[in-house]
């Protein structure tokens, strides 16, 4: 997990709030932690579930 760190291959936030948590539904919870970091990732929260629907 370490390289993978190194490399970027995971989103790590601490942009994390309770709200998040416990407030947003799980099927919302990606896009509004997504959204919420901006930039790049505010695109991501746009992405489909499936990328083969887009």
């Amino acid at each position: 997990m370490e390289e993978e760190l190194k490399l970027d291959s995971w989103i790590v936030s601490d942009q994390v709030t309770d709200a998040l948590v416990f407030e947003t539904t799980p099927e919302l919870m990606w896009k509004e932690a997504m959204r919420s970091l901006g930039g790049r990732f505010s695109v991501y929260s746009n992405y489909p579930e499936d990328p083969r629907m887009n």
